[in-house]
């Protein structure tokens, strides 16, 4: 996919933000229409800095989204983004919406399937806008969930 992988350790941990760690699943593929579905699992590591009810989430430092917490939702964005790649170029952009819970909060978030207590539980939508590459019928989009646990900063 076009983001960036961060595995990242307690120690790093930017005290200004809550983090979770999250995998991020393909469950959907709007973009392939010849029925051929690309398969994608990610682990990444969500900084979310507040500021009141707003949020900016960022991966390695780098900003990806920015939304809104209501309660135990927090529903967040990305801007349009062009990106260059070897063999062409791809402009998208990204919403998501997820339940999160701290470390010891109760948001309502089931356990996964292997009885792992979830602190994130979200979807995100990545949709293609504009590229040059063959075989997209455009806009399209990819839906994937997105799981994880909180990391505390100590």
């Amino acid at each position: 996919m076009l983001l960036i992988a961060l595995f990242a350790c307690a120690g790093d941990l930017d005290p200004d933000a809550l983090h979770w760690e999250v995998t991020v699943v393909g469950l959907e593929d709007g973009c392939h229409a010849d029925g051929e579905t690309v398969a994608y699992r990610e682990d990444f590591t969500y900084a979310v800095y507040f500021d009141g009810s707003s949020t900016t989430l960022k991966i390695d430092g780098d900003t990806f989204a920015t939304g809104v917490l209501s309660g135990c939702t927090i529903t967040y964005e990305s801007v349009e983004t062009r990106e260059d790649r070897g063999d062409g170029f791809v402009r998208w952009k990204l919403e998501g919406e997820a339940l999160a819970q701290q470390e010891g909060a109760s948001c309502g978030i089931e356990p996964d399937e292997d009885g792992v207590q979830l602190d994130w539980q979200g979807t995100e939508s990545f949709t293609l806008l504009e590229t040059d590459l063959a075989g997209y019928e455009l806009p399209c989009s990819y839906g994937m969930s997105v799981e994880g646990t909180f990391l505390p900063t100590e």
